[in-house]
């Protein structure tokens, strides 16, 4: 089968593949059977029953769609992308959130005020995905991706694109319920609105499920992310006809081992030794349990010929 690559710089067929990854994703997003939560993990918008899950991920689209036009009228360069990257996502968030309550609440003035976002992931790599929609591939650095960036693979764009969007519905998710005093108020913000989950329609199974979120938080943070950085990995979400499923890319982010906490660098430090050490120890362990091994087995035919002459030596007696 022929790869599809993406083009490589600006023009007509670079504004061609845009679009058409824009209209597949909206189709994607409009079977509800593709925003199905598939993975191991719980998600924020887990808690969104279908139809509001689908207009969340349509509002972000169609948000996504200004913000790269608006872009491109601006004509920025890719260094100036990537300097405004933070603010350009905390803005784009805040507008998604925004326009995601006032469909729920059809009330501006409950949802006039801006946030502060917490931002990880490597903010979604936002500035790379940019690049990719507006200036082509040429422009990704080259030691970030596998691949030489002249030649990327349409679908990596794609996966890109999709877990950018999923991401993204998370934090907006995540906003909204940060923004409650206490979990008793985001509870009464479910139940006044038709937004919920079936699953979650009581207070023990919303309580149940922030704990739960709240302990996964804590495991990726300081034992999962620091393994994926060591392995150059990065995990993202896509969706699939079964659903929203995980998978992984090579992704070698450098600067990301510069924001390590020392939890997290400590991670590190252990991956590193359990790489130097774990090969000698399991060298050690073949080696004591082959010993072992010959050793019983001398013992046992050592015992069985024992055994037979003390059989033999009594018939004899006989």
């Amino acid at each position: 089968m022929r790869v599809k690559y993406w083009p490589n710089q600006q023009g007509i067929e670079l504004n061609n593949a845009t679009v058409n990854l824009f209209q597949k994703t909206q189709r994607k997003i409009l079977k509800n059977k593709n925003i199905l939560n598939k993975t191991k993990y719980y998600q924020y918008d887990d808690l969104l029953n279908d139809k509001y899950k689908q207009n969340l991920f349509l509002i972000i689209l169609k948000e996504f769609q200004k913000l790269v036009l608006d872009i491109t009228e601006l004509n920025l360069t890719t260094k100036n992308l990537k300097k405004l990257s933070t603010n350009i996502l905390e803005d784009f968030i805040n507008k998604v959130y925004k326009s995601f309550l006032f469909t729920i609440q059809n009330n501006k003035n409950n949802i006039n005020r801006n946030y502060t976002i917490t931002l990880d992931q490597d903010l979604l790599l936002i500035d790379y995905l940019l690049t990719y929609l507006i200036f082509g591939s040429s422009l990704i650095d080259n030691d970030l991706f596998i691949f030489n960036p002249f030649y990327t693979p349409y679908t990596h764009v794609q996966i890109l694109f999709e877990n950018f969007m999923i991401q993204l519905s998370n934090l907006v998710i995540y906003e909204i319920y940060k923004n409650f005093i206490c979990l008793s108020e985001f509870i009464k913000f479910l139940k006044q609105y038709p937004i919920c989950n079936s699953k979650y329609i009581s207070y023990r199974t919303i309580a149940l499920f922030f704990n739960r979120i709240t302990w996964q938080k804590l495991i990726k943070s300081y034992i999962y992310t620091p393994q994926l950085l060591y392995s150059a990995k990065y995990e993202v979400l896509i969706f699939t006809s079964k659903g929203i499923i995980n998978k992984y890319i090579y992704a070698l982010r450098l600067k990301s081992f510069k924001n390590l906490s020392q939890i997290e660098n400590i991670v590190l430090v252990l991956l590193e030794l359990k790489d130097i050490c774990l090969p000698e120890i399991k060298k050690i362990l073949i080696t004591i349990t082959k010993y072992i091994i010959y050793i019983l087995i001398k013992i046992i035919n050592n015992s069985i010929i024992l055994f037979i002459r003390m059989i033999l030596l009594y018939i004899y007696k006989k």
